[in-house]
């Protein structure tokens, strides 16, 4: 037999098991889902996309002093403008850039 043979003759065998009849399966299982149930409203979104992953506090506190060094404590913000054509994107594209230098010189 070749390697995908065996994989779907190994999947056939999992799916001819009688689940149904079997206790022992369905006594876990039945526990499994009242636990994701019972957690399923824990769940949240965090929108900011820094927060993605696991930070080190070392690695965290060495970007801080990179950035106190490197841009004066300030942190770096990107802006998207978005049109449905090239010429509205960069039209917003000013806009923003206006707007910015304008907080800038208010020292905003």
């Amino acid at each position: 037999m070749r390697r995908n043979e065996k994989v779907f003759f190994l999947i056939s065998r999992m799916d001819d098991y009688p689940i149904d009849r079997k206790a022992g399966v369905l006594i876990p299982v039945a526990v499994a889902i009242a636990v994701c149930l019972f957690f399923a409203g824990k769940v949240g979104f965090d929108s900011d996309l820094r927060n993605i992953g696991y930070n080190d506090p070392n690695v965290v506190r060495s970007q801080e002093l990179y950035s106190e060094k490197n841009f004066g404590g300030n942190t770096q913000v990107y802006f998207a403008a978005v049109d449905s054509t090239l010429d509205g994107a960069l039209s917003v594209n000013e806009k923003i850039l206006s707007r910015l230098d304008s907080l800038k010189e208010a020292g905003l």
